[in-house]
């Protein structure tokens, strides 16, 4: 056998060795429900989430994960330039470190592109807005099936600033 040949077999052990010790409970493909509330004027977004995440060191997760959602009609103040947020996108990279009891629990953060439909005071139609949307939050495990997690955001997409807190339920795959 060729010194290639032993050195990608030894490669291919490694590599399969260490991917399988080093999953963790929260690696995987996942999807769930999501509500968020914009703290400025308290609307309402509610939609879903699907991703995908691993573990490539012991302790530290990272992933990406796209999201879909709708805000509720008529949560949103009218005073502002921006009468109503319709439905929105996004799509952001997931960092996380794992800690506590079995490693239940992650601290998390993201850093994606998002796109939201909207109208302005006296417009007719919706027109769309993108901008960079940066967030963090806490995610438990209850079961290897079932997560729970909160969470806050903030971009500011049509010029007008959204930090929102948000929860959603997670069904691990």
């Amino acid at each position: 056998m060729t010194f290639l040949k032993k050195a990608g077999l030894s490669l291919a052990a490694v590599t399969g060795l260490s991917g399988a010790s080093m999953a963790g409970d929260f690696s995987g493909l996942y999807a769930g429900i999501e509500s968020a509330v914009d703290v400025d004027d308290q609307s309402v977004l509610v939609g879903g989430t699907i991703g995908y995440r691993m573990e490539p060191l012991p302790n530290i997760i990272v992933g990406i994960e796209g999201s879909y959602g709708s805000h509720v009609e008529g949560t949103r103040d009218v005073g502002a330039a921006v009468r109503d947020f319709g439905s929105e996108w996004d799509v952001n990279a997931v960092a996380g470190i794992l800690f506590g009891d079995d490693d239940q629990n992650m601290l998390y953060g993201t850093l994606g592109y998002m796109n939201v439909d909207y109208s302005t005071v006296g417009q007719v139609g919706t027109t769309s807005g993108d901008n960079v949307r940066i967030g963090g939050g806490f995610e438990h495990q209850f079961s290897d099936f079932l997560s729970f997690r909160i969470g806050a955001d903030y971009a500011k997409p049509a010029g007008e600033k959204t930090v929102r807190v948000k929860a959603g339920l997670l069904v691990n795959f």
